[in-house]
């Protein structure tokens, strides 16, 4: 017998995440309630201290500590934080960007098409009609 897996596409989500970096890393900690410590580097053949950020785990990594070093990515869902490593970050994101017009016209276009039934032309011409025959005065002789 030989099982066939059923394929499933991940349901996307939108976080608000943000880079550590030296300027931003005391707000970063304070936001995401994490402490700033710091960790032993070696740069150009000197070890230097940098600073970290270290999380404590929520939901279901209660108990568990992350650390955000410098160039992790902080992402905070429903008032939850995680890390991710740069190269994690950038498989499994891709930043929100504002709809361009023609996007926003689609939309338009397939929400007319669909409560109508029409085309959006169609449909705001009908519409302009209809208003010229409210704006047109109706005498009535007797």
């Amino acid at each position: 017998m030989t099982i066939e897996f059923d394929e499933y596409d991940r349901a996307p989500f939108t976080v608000n995440a943000k880079q550590v970096t030296l300027d931003n890393i005391e707000e970063l900690a304070q936001i995401c309630g994490g402490v700033i410590e710091k960790r032993d580097a070696k740069m150009l053949g000197a070890i230097v201290q940098l600073p970290i950020i270290r999380l404590k785990g929520t939901g279901d990594n209660r108990g568990k500590t992350f650390e955000a070093t410098l160039g992790c990515w902080i992402v905070e869902l429903k008032g939850s934080y995680r890390v991710y490593k740069e190269a994690q970050f950038q498989a499994s994101f891709v930043k929100r960007s504002a709809p361009t017009d023609d996007e926003l016209l689609a939309l338009a276009e397939d929400t007319v098409a669909s409560t109508t039934g029409m085309p959006i032309g169609e449909a705001y011409e009908r519409a302009e009609a209809a208003r010229e025959l409210e704006n047109t005065s109706h005498d009535c002789v007797a």
